[in-house]
């Protein structure tokens, strides 16, 4: 009896001392607040991992993506996941069964797919893909980047309905020749269908970027009033490239577009610039525009360029390549060019505060003077010469690149050649009083392009050769009387007046008696201005 009590006792004891330690537990240790987060919070937490996965996965998974786990995490964290359609519309490929229940779970969402089948190209993939744009209609962002082992029009032909919802589009074919893409399947009515009748039964109201390399599409009937980003590639030139007036008209209709990427994707206009049509064709603005780039035959860039208003702050990059009708550039184009570029660059007194000031000059030739990049920026940046290419930093600075692609007849022309007189056209058009910092890469050896070049930059305080053979311009650095003197009289003649310091970088010289040669005449050179003295440094 008493041993009983006391194990009766002593029951009641633990129980209490348990009752007190759960107590104790709550208060010490409250719920974790991850568990109590808003169903708002959470969505968007859920949301965030979805987008990352789906902007930096380039190819199909193989298994399921890590941001799907969100949905096992808790009974209350399934149940929000499961009942957000928005989340299940970044769509990622996976078997035939899973995609059907992705399509499920996203009810009438609009769709977000992302392929890459260069690194990854099975039959599954092929069905997935399939499955999914069965479901057009509803797709918001489309990009698919194909293999050359692929059977892209597979897929293109399915691209047939309309897609009021699509605002990105990007489809990157291997550039591949027409014919082998109907070779490819004849006997498919709906191939040859894409081939001819606008995409997405022209009905894309929604297109805000289209991105297009080596497709085989005629991308001008889509509807694009409403476009932003126009990117072609490659394209075609058989059957899907406009003449240069079609192209302008196609373009006059894209009043919002902000950046156009134009690249191997126009037809020449050397026949055009010259055609009553043309010269009837009225200039139109492009207000937004933030970025252009161009390349094509100078013909057609001249074209554009003188119908197009692009807003005095934009960033503008021309390359200019010798086009199938028009091999070398023609002395009418490049005078054109020259006046263009003036013009953009001119002080109009109703202009004068928004005209943008040139402030360096970076002029780079690669190959002996078979490709000649020119920059002109607003700002004193300093350019980057990366694998032997004009890079700068992205910070706002307003440019204008023009970058140039000569064939030579002669692959040993190279002092006073064409492509030193058109570099030295150029820039001697535009008003670069105000240029304090120039940069050359491989510097020409024509004493003339200097004389040209150096006259016209009055404001020049650092100059900088790097990359190269020495040029002659210590001559041209010295002072000397000017022939223009009157009689009895005798003025000096100095260019670059305000130069400051002059750097000779990995500058490359015959022998070492010819290095000290030119360091001593140099020194002479400089030494007989009589502005402040001139910092030289001689950089390996």
């Amino acid at each position: 009896m008493a041993t009983a009590a006391i194990a009766c006792m002593n029951e009641g004891i633990i129980i209490r001392q348990t009752s007190a330690s759960s107590n104790l537990y709550v208060q010490m240790n409250p719920p974790c607040s991850i568990h109590s987060l808003p169903v708002e919070v959470l969505e968007a937490i859920f949301i965030y991992c979805a987008h990352e996965y789906h902007e930096t996965t380039v190819g199909p998974a193989f298994t399921v993506p890590s941001w799907v786990n969100v949905s096992f995490v808790s009974r209350r964290w399934r149940t929000v996941a499961l009942n957000y359609p928005t989340l299940w519309s970044y769509l990622f490929i996976t078997s035939p069964r899973r995609t059907e229940e992705l399509l499920a779970r996203s009810k009438q969402a609009p769709l977000k797919l992302l392929v890459n089948t260069q690194f990854l190209c099975t039959n599954w993939v092929l069905r997935s893909v399939e499955q999914i744009l069965d479901h057009v209609e509803r797709i918001q962002e489309l990009v698919l980047y194909f293999s050359e082992s692929f059977q892209s029009h597979h897929i293109l032909s399915r691209l047939s309905s309309r897609a009021p919802h699509l605002q990105n589009l990007e489809l990157l074919v291997p550039p591949t020749p027409l014919s082998s893409h109907l070779a490819a399947d004849r006997s498919n009515p709906h191939m040859l269908e894409w081939f001819s009748l606008p995409p997405f039964g022209g009905d894309t109201p929604s297109l805000r970027t289209l991105v297009l390399s080596g497709c085989p599409v005629r991308w001008y009937l889509f509807k694009m009033s409403g476009l932003k980003t126009l990117i072609l590639r490659e394209i075609n030139p058989d059957k899907f490239r406009q003449n240069t007036v079609e192209f302008l008209a196609t373009l006059s209709c894209m009043q919002d577009l902000t950046h156009p990427h134009l690249e191997n994707a126009l037809a020449s206009a050397a026949d055009c610039l010259s055609s009553a049509t043309f010269h009837t064709f009225q200039k139109f603005d492009l207000p937004h525009l933030s970025r252009l780039f161009i390349a094509a035959p100078l013909s057609t860039i001249v074209a554009l360029l003188s119908r197009v208003s692009v807003p005095l702050k934009a960033e503008i990059n021309l390359r200019c390549d010798p086009g199938e009708d028009d091999s070398e550039f023609s002395l009418d184009d490049r005078a054109t060019l020259c006046s263009l570029l003036a013009q953009r660059f001119s002080t109009a007194q109703n202009q004068a505060p928004y005209t943008p000031t040139i402030r360096s000059l970076t002029i780079a030739s690669y190959y002996g003077w078979e490709r000649v990049g020119i920059a002109f920026t607003t700002s004193e940046c300093k350019p980057r010469f990366v694998g032997k290419m004009l890079k700068f930093v992205s910070d706002g600075t307003i440019r204008l690149q023009i970058n140039f692609n000569f064939k030579f007849r002669d692959s040993m022309t190279r002092s006073d050649g064409d492509s030193e007189r058109i570099t030295s056209n150029i820039c001697c058009s535009l008003p670069l009083s105000n240029i304090e910092r120039a940069y050359f890469c491989e510097p020409p050896l024509s004493q003339t392009f200097w004389t040209d070049i150096l006259s016209h930059l009055q404001g020049l305080r650092y100059l900088t050769l790097s990359e190269g053979h020495m040029p002659p311009i210590s001559s041209i650095l010295a002072v000397a009387p000017d022939d223009r003197a009157e009689e009895g009289g005798r003025r000096s003649q100095i260019f670059v007046p305000a130069l400051e310091e002059l750097e000779l970088c990995g500058i490359q010289f015959s022998t070492a008696i010819e290095k000290d040669k030119e360091e001593q005449s140099l020194h002479d050179a400089l030494s007989t201005r009589e502005n402040a003295p001139i910092r030289l440094t001689f950089t390996h």
